[in-house]
């Protein structure tokens, strides 16, 4: 009896979830959306930090589960780490290419960062400031949570363009494969990410641009965005030319986003120093790595 309670339970909650993700995840008229822990149970349990007996590096903390890995195709936790190792190196690389160095005791957020497959490379950082990591969706929070923090520390956000910390918070802050999934909101995220970061800081972001769309066209990689890419284009023109954005499957955590270079250089340059543009920075995507400008 209790085991088909349950089950009856279990699927009502299912369900109700399913119904929040299709009336109002799918909804761009609703702006603050949330993926909660455990949506639609209407109780919960968060499990202790587990033990950390075999070392404290990266490789030694626990690696989340498979099936919720942000990219099907990978089944490895070898190959889940070394992609997050290698995000890490990109990213310090191109800090040091452009001079940019942290302050003694660095405070660096990680926006949008899943399981924190970056921020637990960013051990360094933390050891001597403070790394965040910041997303939309509950349950990833709570995991990193619990197997990667200390020394990190995380907080679950909504859609709606708030971050629960005071102006000028960051010397760093990071977006890897974030604003290209991010279609409507996209210009209040942007001043809000100016917002906590310090003047002076930087912000450094990957995005879908004139480049990017250019590969896809060419076949290079991203197969499932050729053919709605060409059928947008076909209706309004290509991106750079005469087409500023693009936006397809326009839902929380669904959307594919381009924008031409002109487009950020103009809107984005208008908000923040314009640093550098640098196409397959990160797979396909363009790094922009922009300076918040120093009030006078």
């Amino acid at each position: 009896m209790r085991a088909g309670l349950r089950t009856v339970r279990r699927r009502l909650a299912e369900r109700a979830q399913g119904k929040f993700r299709s009336v109002v995840a799918d909804d761009p008229a609703v702006a603050a959306k949330a993926l909660p822990y455990a949506g639609g149970a209407s109780t919960f349990t968060i499990l202790a930090p587990p033990g950390r007996s075999d070392g404290d590096g990266p490789r030694n903390r626990p690696v989340p589960p498979v099936d919720r890995w942000d990219l099907p195709d990978e089944t490895d936790p070898r190959v889940y780490l070394d992609s997050g190792e290698e995000t890490a190196q990109l990213l310090t690389a191109r800090l040091r290419a452009h001079g940019v160095e942290l302050a003694p005791n660095p405070t660096v957020l990680d926006f949008g960062c899943g399981y924190g497959r970056l921020v637990r490379w960013l051990g360094p950082w933390a050891a001597l400031g403070e790394v965040w990591g910041a997303d939309v969706d509950g349950e990833r929070i709570e995991w990193a949570r619990r197997c990667l923090g200390p020394p990190f520390q995380f907080v679950t956000i909504t859609s709606a363009a708030h971050l629960p910390f005071e102006d000028d918070t960051f010397d760093l802050v990071v977006g890897h494969s974030v604003l290209p999934h991010i279609a409507d909101g996209a210009d209040a995220w942007m001043l809000e990410l100016r917002r906590v970061t310090r003047p002076g800081g930087h912000v450094y972001l990957t995005v879908y641009d004139d480049h990017t769309a250019t590969r896809i066209r060419e076949g290079a990689g991203s197969p499932d965005l050729a053919a709605p890419l060409a059928e947008a284009e076909a209706l309004a023109g290509r991106l750079g030319d005469g087409v500023d954005v693009i936006a397809l499957n326009r839902r929380v955590g669904g959307a594919q986003v381009f924008r031409s270079t002109a487009w950020i250089e103009r809107v984005w340059g208008a908000w923040f120093d314009i640093v550098a543009i640098e196409p397959d920075a990160f797979h396909l995507q363009t790094g922009v790595l922009l300076r918040k400008r120093v009030r006078r």
